[in-house]
């Protein structure tokens, strides 16, 4: 699928990965960043917020009443927003933030009937190793 001239909502686009897909699709696209802004720095897209095209909205997945905020006909959405500090001994904490707030995002895209949604994770679902693996990096 071809990215432009479409509205695009990113969940999370203020972390790091989001906003450098905020830097990428606000170039021919309108662009709507959802983000608690728990862990994302603003600055990272404050030259972005200055276009007609993109527009910031605060709000929190877990909490359905921001969802009205957001709640529009998009082409895509990238799911982006997370906890990134998933940890065995604080399990409610991640699931409210991961697990229903992705529930709550999905359940709003079927009645918007949302035509597309790309989901991201990342390598901290793996848990931490028990053993590094460690290379030599030899200069050419």
């Amino acid at each position: 699928m071809h990215l432009k001239n479409k509205r695009i909502l990113i969940t999370g686009g203020v972390g790091f990965i989001g906003s450098h897909l905020v830097d990428s699709l606000s170039e021919s696209n309108d662009v709507i960043i959802f983000d608690n802004l728990s862990s994302g720095k603003i600055e990272k897209i404050k030259h972005n917020l200055e276009k007609e095209n993109v527009k910031l909205v605060k709000g929190d997945l877990t909490k359905k009443h921001d969802l009205f905020k957001i709640m529009d006909d998009y082409d895509v959405v990238f799911h982006l927003s997370a906890n990134p500090e998933v940890k065995i001994d604080d399990f409610k904490t991640h699931f409210q933030e991961n697990v229903y707030a992705t529930y709550n995002l999905i359940e709003m895209l079927k009645e918007i009937n949302t035509g597309m949604v790309v989901f991201t994770s990342s390598s901290t679902v793996y848990g931490e190793p028990k053993k590094y693996q460690h290379q030599k990096i030899m200069a050419l």
